[in-house]
């Protein structure tokens, strides 16, 4: 689910290695793939959680 929420407004296609993470979440891991043109916007989204994240933290 979270996956879900940052991956929102980028097509991509998200596949479970050992088990599906809406039943048995942290098992496992996850891929997610998104289009070359999508790449730059994904990273800018995983970097702004990463430092939200970090200030959190203090």
């Amino acid at each position: 689910m979270v996956v879900r929420g940052l991956t929102a407004g980028i097509d991509c296609d998200v596949t479970c290695l050992d088990a599906r993470q809406e039943i048995l979440p942290g098992v496992g891991g996850t891929v997610i793939l998104v289009r070359k043109e999508d790449v730059a916007a994904g990273q800018r989204t995983s970097e702004s959680l990463s430092l939200r994240s970090a200030a959190d933290r203090g």
